[in-house]
């Protein structure tokens, strides 16, 4: 990583290849489209941001390899989110994107499992991580989709498909051990169970006193545990109530001693942050994990990191996106005319909140996370604009078949109070 060559990766090439391909066909057909949305501002404002942070960072005695190396990834958001805006166009294009997501994350869970019982032997003994720990928060949207699915009536292939894919993936999961993202899904499934209680109240009255009394009851059982199964009890744990000397312990206090040093770089550079490959200011000792190329540059607090590197705008653009974001998500799935359009709203909108929830306390800067994340921005930015158009209903193969079904009509805003 931090060696003199430069380096593309074949991510960086496709993103490249496939932005050069939209913009010839536009060029070839002479009608070329760019589609912005209400998120492209913010999205554009944060980019900016992230470059006056990298020239500032080069501009004062960084090293350019390193800041490239951390700066990277976030540029993908930027790009990935305008190429999903305006080459997602339809209904199905958006159904058949979540399923190839999905589909990536069940075969990350098949490759995980294999890993865990022929490789490990069914043993963590040891071991950290079975993933990249980003990995556990893109596991999460697979099991949101599920329940947002069944919350929202969506098409029977979701409803019962997705689970059985998420057999692997739960085995990879727990694996992983990461227990931030077993709290921000914690978070999610809270704010499902409002939208459970806005959608369907006698539903919620029917399953919630029991589903609560059930969760206090695993978690009193579980408490002491240390088997796998105990796992999210024990990440409740690790937060509330850490055993002292313990892995998580440790940990806690390590990222405890190092947002001391995130928070004493930060006063010392308030308005520019040290900028892009620059090593932030260790003012209090901390324990050496030097195994960890990068960390006198990236921290775990994700959030506080970008202000320490790209300075208080950016800090600022981007509390500003993800506000934005959650706000047009939390609109869209509301108005969205069909149960599978609406989970999938759903969904996108508690993958933000998890990522920004996780980020908080874990590196989630990666390029993976940055790829997911401008997918996720790009399908909000623009499912209201694909909704609205007018689609066509299929019709019948055979004389015997029933009328197909017609196929719910989103209704604008302006619409509605008409």
């Amino acid at each position: 990583y931090m060696g003199s060559a430069i380096i593309f990766s074949p991510l960086e090439l496709f993103l490249v290849l496939t932005a050069v391909g939209w913009i010839g066909r536009g060029i070839i057909r002479r009608k070329f489209e760019f589609f912005t949305g209400v998120l492209f501002g913010p999205v554009i404002l944060f980019t900016v941001s992230i470059c006056l942070g990298l020239l500032y960072g080069l501009g004062t005695g960084g090293d350019v390899n390193i800041a490239l190396w951390e700066s990277r990834p976030i540029f993908y958001l930027f790009l990935v989110m305008i190429l999903t805006s305006n080459l997602i166009e339809t209904r199905e294009h958006v159904n058949q994107f979540m399923w190839v997501i999905m589909t990536a994350l069940f075969v990350e869970g098949i490759i995980g499992a294999e890993y865990f019982f022929v490789v490990l032997h069914g043993s963590l003994i040891g071991v950290e991580a079975i993933t990249e720990h980003s990995a556990a928060i893109h596991m999460n949207s697979l099991f949101v989709l599920i329940l947002t699915a069944w919350l929202f009536q969506a098409s029977w292939p979701k409803r019962l498909v997705l689970p059985l894919m998420a057999l692997p993936v739960i085995i990879t999961y727990l694996a992983t051990q990461r227990r931030a993202a077993y709290l921000t899904l914690f978070i999610a499934i809270a704010f499902m169970v409002l939208a459970l209680y806005k959608e369907n109240r006698k539903l919620f009255w029917l399953i919630m006193p029991t589903l609560f009394i059930s969760i206090l009851g695993y978690v009193a059982i579980f408490w002491n545990s240390g088997s796998a199964i105990a796992m999210p009890v024990q990440a409740i744990r690790s937060v509330i109530a850490p055993s002292e000397g313990s892995a998580d312990d440790l940990s806690n206090v390590y990222r405890i001693l190092e947002n001391a040093n995130v928070s004493f770089t930060i006063h010392a550079t308030p308005i520019t942050g040290v900028g892009f490959g620059k090593k932030f200011f260790i003012n209090v000792p901390m324990p050496d994990i030097s195994f960890f190329v990068w960390w006198e540059y990236i921290v775990h607090n994700s959030i506080m990191w970008i202000w320490m590197k790209a300075g208080l705008l950016g800090f600022l653009s981007m509390m500003l996106l993800v506000g934005r974001s959650i706000m047009v998500g939390s609109k869209v799935t509301w108005r969205m005319p069909d149960p599978d359009t609406k989970a999938i709203a759903m969904t996108a909108t508690l993958y933000i909140v998890m990522h920004f929830t996780y980020a908080y306390v874990d590196m989630s800067w990666d390029s993976q996370s940055m790829l997911y994340l401008g997918v996720v921005f790009g399908l909000l930015n623009g499912l209201e604009r694909i909704v609205a158009k007018p689609v066509s209903v299929r019709s019948k193969r055979w004389p015997w078949q029933p009328d197909p079904a017609p196929v719910p009509v989103f209704v604008s805003a302006e619409q509605s109070y008409e």
